[in-house]
């Protein structure tokens, strides 16, 4: 911790007494801006919204150092905003990790000004908890710093559905359908059901074109969530998977045959010109 410079002190009468040295009170930090309040999923999916970072008993490195100035101060800057959740397309993945160092400016030795870009992939199911923790690199201090208030990012309402028993109302769930890592998100069972045709459709031509060795490659894998990554407890969705792995496998199992198949063919057809060549220099040397 930082010393204060040396202070004079009034002694009895007035007259002064000796000097001592003390300790400087601990750093701390503020967040102001419009997230200080609290923010809504939609504010986050259009951007423009500010966190403002404000020190006491600390100061920012200078541009050059930095914030705006070493890119990777700034970034550590950014990652030090994080949410306590952890949703597949919540904070941490679509607004943390695809900030950009640019919306970061220094106002003064003291402020900073982060200005959120927009985030239209953001889509969360629950409120998220945002803490900023200024990074110790990119202060004067060389001690990180929790700053206060907390974010609060509140998650748009579900979409309602009639229910067909009682009038009551259900949540509208999302998913994320996976194929072999690539992620398609849809918002009904029924455009899950879709993608999911569209992948069996296609199988046969993946697989005629990832297929070269006579050796059946690991087929693809295909897997069905919520959008908070939980498992589907939809049966129709859970059959489809399935149905859908099947015709995948099936398709690289046929094709790694073809493959096979033609090979052999090649090494009978080889095998013959070969062969009529022995038999041609045969005859030459009989002549």
């Amino acid at each position: 911790m930082a010393y204060l410079s040396a202070t004079t002190r009034l002694g009895p009468g007035g007259g002064p007494r000796a000097q001592y040295v003390g300790f400087a009170a601990s750093a701390s930090a503020a967040i102001t801006g419009t997230a200080a309040s609290g923010l809504t999923e939609a504010q986050i999916v259009a951007g423009g919204e500010t966190i403002i970072i404000t020190l006491t008993a600390d100061t920012w490195l200078a541009a050059g150092t930095g914030p705006v100035g070493s890119t990777a101060n700034t970034q550590a800057i950014i990652d030090g905003i994080t949410s306590a959740q952890s949703e597949l397309l919540g904070w941490n993945n679509e607004v943390r990790d695809k900030e950009l160092t640019a919306s970061v400016v220094r106002d003064s030795n003291t402020q900073i000004t982060i200005t959120l870009t927009a985030a239209s992939a953001y889509d969360v199911t629950a409120n998220e908890t945002i803490t900023v923790t200024v990074p110790a690199q990119a202060i004067a201090g060389a001690s990180a710093v929790i700053a206060a208030p907390t974010i609060t990012v509140t998650a748009a309402a579900a979409v309602e559905t009639p229910s067909r028993r009682g009038g009551r109302t259900k949540k509208q769930k999302r998913y994320i359908v996976d194929v072999d890592g690539k992620l398609f998100e849809v918002a009904t069972i029924a455009e899950a059901e879709s993608v999911l045709q569209q992948v069996r459709d296609l199988a046969q031509v993946s697989a005629d074109t990832e297929v070269t060795t006579p050796v059946t490659p690991k087929p693809p894998r295909v897997s069905i969530k919520t959008i908070s990554g939980n498992k589907t407890t939809s049966q129709t969705l859970q059959r489809e998977v399935k149905k859908t792995q099947r015709v995948i496998n099936r398709a690289y199992t046929n094709a790694a045959r073809a493959v096979a198949r033609d090979t052999e063919i090649s090494e009978l057809l080889i095998k013959k010109i070969n062969d009529e060549d022995e038999e041609d220099a045969i005859l030459a040397l009989l002549l």
